[in-house]
């Protein structure tokens, strides 16, 4: 290939086809979004909180997405280890994690388990972590992920370029001190 002309034009593109949305609320005024892919086995369910880093504004940073962290730190009838056992036997992926706007929790599941993967979800998303220790921990790994993104040019970036983008006053000021999502199960 002759690299001194640049890359080689592009004659053809593929059709693309992207799956029909459907739309609902549900009875307790949750707005559901599906997107339906026939042939894939794996559905993936997403519970979508609009707060994310730039609502630790007022606030210390990083406080959405520890708050997201402890989520899957316990719930009234599983412990951590519990959680992530629970979504292995499922062969369900279990996240959590915050983003500039938005947090969310969410699982990919098989779809022959997708009941009992959703419960789980529900579990980890509606029942508030307990235990302080459980707390000092996960905040001592927290800030241990913190010191590693400082040595990745990409996360330098995102915590040093909004502020010089939107002004220093405004809620997208910073990334928000926070790792990236955690997931509990194996890939």
């Amino acid at each position: 290939m002759d690299r001194s002309t640049g890359l080689p034009a592009t004659t053809t593109f593929p059709a693309v086809a992207f799956p029909q949305l459907e739309r609902r609320t549900l009875a307790n005024g949750c707005r559901v979004v599906i997107a339906n892919r026939p042939g894939v086995p794996v559905v993936r369910v997403s519970a979508l909180f609009d707060a994310g880093f730039a609502a630790d504004q007022g606030r210390k940073a990083g406080t959405a997405s520890f708050t997201m962290g402890l989520l899957d730190e316990g719930t009234r009838s599983l412990g951590a280890l519990a959680i992530a056992a629970r979504a292995e036997s499922l062969g369900a992926d279990l996240s959590t994690g915050s983003s500039l706007d938005t947090s969310s929790a969410a699982v990919s599941a098989l779809g022959e388990r997708l009941d009992e993967s959703v419960a789980l979800l529900a579990d980890v998303v509606r029942t508030r972590p307990s235990r302080p220790r459980r707390s000092e921990r996960v905040r001592k790994e927290w800030i241990a992920a913190i010191g590693r993104e400082k040595t990745q040019p990409d996360a330098l970036a995102s915590r040093l370029l909004p502020p010089l983008i939107y002004g220093a006053g405004t809620p997208t000021r910073s990334r928000s001190a926070g790792p990236a999502p955690r997931r509990r199960s194996p890939r």
